[in-house]
């Protein structure tokens, strides 16, 4: 079971998976904690990291014992989550989606191409 902490919504793949959301309202506040308005200082950094372990471990259900955190986020904050999700007794991932393109042409030669995220799996942040 992995708790979905990133600003996304987990995809019907990773809920596949078993990946859940969390509430709206903590939602807004680990939305508020993924981003930042100014260069931060390593202050900030700690407190935020403090914040979104806070809302997982209110989030996550107490009687599972594996607990799985998909993370993602700007790259000054994931390692330093990810040390403290650990200290927390969580194991953190980043999600692993494969571009699939599809291509439909059409009656006048042209074609549209759309890239699709698939959800592949998840990498162990370490």
């Amino acid at each position: 079971m992995y708790i979905n902490l990133t600003q996304h919504c987990a995809t019907e793949d990773q809920k596949a998976c078993g990946v859940f959301d969390i509430n709206d309202e903590n939602k807004k506040l680990l939305v508020d904690c993924l981003n930042f308005n100014n260069i931060p200082d390593r202050e900030e950094i700690e407190y935020k990291v403090e914040k979104i372990i806070e809302i997982a471990e209110s989030e996550f259900p107490k009687d599972v014992e594996v607990k799985g955190a998909m993370i993602g986020g700007a790259l000054w904050l994931m390692a330093p989550l990810a040390r403290g999700l650990k200290q927390a007794g969580f194991t953190p991932f980043f999600a692993f989606s494969k571009r699939v393109v599809i291509e439909t042409p059409f009656p006048d030669g042209s074609v549209k191409k759309e890239a699709v995220f698939k959800h592949m799996g998840f990498v162990e942040a370490f």
